[in-house]
């Protein structure tokens, strides 16, 4: 009865140690141990072939020192490792875990980054050129020459804070409805006032088959009329105050800092849209943060992945180290 059981805790023993997938890292599986551990659990090849068909599984044979580093992990151990660290249930109680940490650490952060960004915003409206100066679409008429006809434009420009020495804007003129541009220019009010003024344009080269031509010189639309069919848009380029202080909004945008002059301009619309300048968006917010307000902040990702890799490395640590040099070395070619 002896012999019967020291032999089949032998055959045991035997039939564990000869199990492919109980090998080390450092030696090869052939293809059909592969066959065999995937019979048994399908899942393995994929797992397989993401760590070990690779040039990266080949540099690692080739380093004797690295193989004697991780020449104790099995095939079994490493896939149990990556198993675990891939579980849904592992990850999601890491993340909690970050968010709870990070909201304690970082609480009040993004109201005080919220904070400059507005003081920043208020400062360029309240400062703005269109805050000195309001304009609006007054009336048009038509002119002869001897050379040629055309048509006039009149504005109707009001100082919001008091006496200007001069000032210029941009004006455009959209139909309503389809919002295409049918003329635009450049004005200019070169007289000190202090009271409305009307300020007349004569936009060059317009040609004669232009609508907004066409209704002010061959329909003669009134004011009303024209109004309804288009709408008129105005950006005030610069005023001299009477104090002969010049308002631009590119030098109002120089005396901020250029860290968030860049956000604020990101944020505006001014580089498009999508996910690359959302992530864009993301990291400028977070170098502001590092600047202004915590020189050790960093985002909530970045805090997940942080507490992922200490959470990861606490479980197996030699395993965690060979992944690292796997993705690495990934990472490298």
């Amino acid at each position: 009865m002896k012999k019967f059981l020291f032999f089949f805790v032998l055959t045991a023993v035997t039939a564990g140690c000869s199990n492919p997938i109980n090998k080390s890292i450092t030696e090869y599986l052939s293809v059909k141990e592969i066959k065999s551990i995937s019979k048994k659990d399908p899942l393995f090849l994929a797992f397989y072939d993401r760590y070990f068909e690779n040039n990266c599984y080949e540099h690692f044979l080739a380093d004797k020192t690295v193989r004697v580093m991780y020449s104790d992990i099995t095939y079994k151990r490493y896939y149990e490792y990556i198993k675990q660290i891939n579980d849904d249930d592992f990850i999601d109680a890491i993340y909690e875990e970050a968010e709870k940490e990070w909201n304690e650490k970082f609480d009040n952060v993004d109201q005080r980054f919220d904070s400059i960004i507005n003081f920043w915003q208020n400062y360029l409206q309240e400062n703005a050129p269109n805050t000195y100066l309001h304009v609006e679409f007054d009336h048009a008429d038509t002119y002869y020459t001897y050379s040629q006809k055309g048509i006039k434009l009149y504005f109707k420009l009001t100082p919001q804070k008091g006496r200007l020495r001069s000032a210029s804007f941009w004006y455009s003129i959209r139909t309503r409805g389809d919002d295409n541009s049918v003329l635009s220019g450049r004005a200019y009010q070169i007289q000190p006032f202090s009271n409305p003024v009307m300020l007349e344009d004569r936009p060059s080269f317009v040609d004669t088959q232009n609508a907004f031509y066409k209704d002010v010189v061959m329909n003669r639309m009134s004011v009303e009329e024209l109004k309804e069919k288009y709408s008129f848009g105005f950006s005030i380029d610069d005023v001299r105050t009477d104090e002969g202080i010049y308002i631009n909004m590119d030098k109002l945008c120089q005396e901020m800092p250029a860290d968030i002059r860049m956000y604020l301009k990101e944020l505006s619309g001014d580089f498009g849209s999508g996910a690359d300048i959302e992530n864009i968006m993301n990291n400028d917010k977070d170098s502001i943060i590092k600047h202004y307000i915590d020189k050790d902040y960093i985002s909530l990702d970045e805090y997940k992945i942080t507490l992922q890799n200490i959470r990861m490395e606490e479980i197996d640590p030699m395993c965690y180290n060979f992944q690292r040099f796997i993705v690495n070395c990934k990472k490298a070619l």
